[in-house]
């Protein structure tokens, strides 16, 4: 008897996890992001634990603007998954740009000093790696730009409510950062989309020969 769920199962089965999705709808992709971003925070918070009891560190926590909260998404999305995957379409390419992607969250905390690390956040973002992967070679790469920048809408709005970060719309000391980053991610949009369709055309094309 086959399962209610099967698709899901099976997607989230770490055999699956270079591989397309089985299913590509909005909500079907919902799912598969918070799959991952659960497994994210529960790495995350193994690995804050550790440092915590172990070696008695706390990662320091930085204030950033919403903006750059928001922006994040088009930005890490596109340049390191979507512009990868579509000039490569590779997804073992995408697999080492992503991995370098989850790498530089180290600095996530903005110091770039040992006591500033931020391995918790590495942690969190590494199956993030396979959600953005997958989703870029199921044709669907798009989604990965809104639910990226929703679910750090939905941690800055919880961090902003538990008190440990101010609520800054834009950063009020360096404004020029703010556009700076609404500019990049709009070329870099604006630059991925054409590549990608013409990935996908090309995809498409290959498919049908076979």
């Amino acid at each position: 008897m086959i399962s209610k769920y099967s698709d899901e199962k099976i997607d989230m089965h770490p055999k699956s996890w270079l591989s397309n999705y089985r299913q590509i709808s909005i909500w079907y992709l919902i799912k598969m992001g918070l799959f991952y971003s659960v497994l994210g925070l529960v790495v995350a918070s193994i690995i804050a634990g550790i440092e915590y009891v172990v070696f008695d560190y706390e990662e320091p926590i930085v204030p950033i603007s919403f903006v750059q909260i928001i922006m994040a998404g088009p930005v890490e999305e596109t340049f390191f998954f979507g512009i990868p995957f579509s000039l490569s379409g590779n997804p073992y390419v995408v697999l080492v740009t992503g991995l370098f992607w989850a790498t530089i969250h180290i600095f996530n905390a903005q110091l770039a000093e040992e006591a500033g690390f931020s391995y918790s956040t590495v942690g969190f973002a590494i199956p993030h790696i396979f959600f953005s992967l997958r989703a870029w070679k199921s044709g669907k790469g798009w989604f990965t730009i809104p639910f990226h920048s929703a679910w750090n809408a939905m941690i800055f709005g919880l961090s902003v409510a538990a008190g440990e970060i101010p609520l800054m719309i834009v950063d009020k000391n360096e404004p020029v950062i703010d556009v700076v980053i609404v500019i990049i991610s709009i070329i870099l949009m604006g630059i991925t989309f054409p590549l990608y369709r013409w990935r996908l055309k090309r995809e498409a094309k290959k498919n049908f020969r076979i």
